[in-house]
């Protein structure tokens, strides 16, 4: 399997074709948003290919924060017929490893079980939350709502250094600033940090 950096034509495709179907509405920037952060050098998109018939299998999108090397990742996703078979871990390791030396941390939101809307979405929520702890990440007590959505902030240290709660808050901050307009992080950001526990 191979990682390559997406091209506009893909980026469209993976948008319209699968993105849509992965995340629910309320967490998906419009595609004009993600190609415009592109352009500003703040985003970047890589997918995960078959190495022989060039299929791909996954996707990842990631927020820049270049002034601090630290990168959030967007969205993660496997399509349905490679899943289940530890491909998300294989790509998430080799991602690791391809930006170790260049950026210092790796973020993650995931949704947070305490704002399910049921067992079952908190039981998805959990096995989520397992998945990035099992595949090297570690959760922290940082807190953060994006508008009508709730979650729990991971990370990943590709340096040898420990990651404080206030410090993750802070490259929090500074990443939806990058990401949003001005006046919907104003209105629709929030973060915290709490000593719940899962």
């Amino acid at each position: 399997m191979t990682i390559k950096e997406l091209t506009a034509k893909q980026r469209e495709e993976i948008f319209f074709q699968y993105m849509v179907k992965h995340f629910h509405k309320s967490e998906i920037k419009p595609f004009e948003i993600i190609e415009k952060l592109i352009s500003e050098g703040k985003y970047v998109c890589y997918g995960l290919f078959n190495s022989k018939e060039d299929q791909l299998k996954g996707y990842a999108y990631f927020i820049k924060n270049e002034d601090d090397k630290i990168l959030l990742l967007d969205y993660l996703a496997v399509l349905k017929p490679y899943r289940c078979h530890g491909i998300g871990g294989k790509f998430l390791n080799q991602m690791r490893k391809m930006f170790a030396g260049e950026y210092k941390t790796i973020l993650a939101e995931v949704e947070n079980p305490d704002f399910a809307y049921n067992k079952a979405d908190s039981l998805l929520r959990k096995r989520r939350i397992q998945f990035y702890l099992k595949n090297g990440m570690s959760l922290s007590n940082v807190l953060a709502r994006v508008s009508v959505d709730n979650y729990r902030i991971l990370f990943m240290s590709l340096e040898e250094v420990t990651q404080e709660d206030n410090k993750i808050l802070k490259a929090m901050d500074t990443i939806y600033q990058i990401a949003f307009p001005k006046e919907f992080y104003e209105k629709h950001i929030e973060l915290e940090i709490t000593n719940v526990i899962i």
